[in-house]
């Protein structure tokens, strides 16, 4: 992991969200920056009243 996060406090349900790239961060605030850094892979977690839920993708 290159240590990139984004925290929401609330999602509501079967809403859709856009959040832009540079509003991930590391512990030490740098901001990810999509002209310079290309992703591979991306990991989203979440707590949901079942449990946690994730999704995961990645590209070639």
């Amino acid at each position: 992991s290159s240590g990139y996060t984004y925290r929401a406090s609330i999602i509501i349900p079967n809403n859709e969200y856009v959040i832009g790239a540079m509003q991930f961060t590391k512990g030490d605030g740098t901001r990810f920056n999509p002209i310079t850094i290309k992703p591979k892979e991306i990991f989203i977690t979440c707590d949901t009243p079942e449990g946690k839920a994730y999704y995961s993708g990645g590209w070639k």
